[in-house]
């Protein structure tokens, strides 16, 4: 989760397509470059659903659960093949959208997402799934540890579709 959190949202792809869009020159190296940074976003995040998803141990442990991915290499494929792409997508269509929101106001964009994550910390809260249990922490610190890794985990989740 670190590693996602580190190397896999592309803050760099939003950089670019941020630049693409308010660039008055545009050329086809941008769009491959975009496409790169989206691809291999989306092969990082395929493989690691794709490795747990084919893990024999798991598959032992919770057979119920595991078990999306068949046992034929050609299905093997095309299900990863289809992971990728939906996480690419994922991926691009998060990156356009804060891109032309950023471009029409930066403003706006810091409101949205505030209210968002508000919205999302607010429902946690509401389902009473906001504090989860860890040994050592007490009183403020388990509400600071919280906060903190929910809204890391909607960051990664929303940018690479990994859970």
């Amino acid at each position: 989760m670190i590693e996602f959190s580190q190397n896999k949202i592309e803050l760099g792809s939003l950089l670019q397509v941020y630049v693409y869009i308010t660039s008055p020159k545009k050329t086809a190296f941008h769009l491959v470059s975009i496409l790169i940074s989206t691809m291999t976003t989306a092969f990082g995040s395929a493989m690691v659903s794709y490795d747990t998803d084919v893990s024999v141990s798991r598959r032992k442990a919770f057979p119920d659960f595991y078990g999306l991915v068949k046992d034929t290499n050609l299905v093997r494929s095309f299900t990863f093949l289809v992971m990728m792409m939906l996480a690419a997508l994922q991926n691009l269509s998060r990156t356009i959208g804060v891109a032309l929101l950023l471009a029409v106001s930066g403003s706006t964009t810091f409101v949205f997402f505030g209210a968002e994550m508000a919205f999302y910390i607010g429902f946690k809260v509401l389902r009473n799934d906001f504090v989860t249990y860890l040994p050592g922490l007490e009183g403020t610190l388990k509400y600071i540890f919280a906060l903190v890794s929910h809204t890391l985990m909607k960051v990664v989740v929303d940018y690479t579709g990994e859970r």
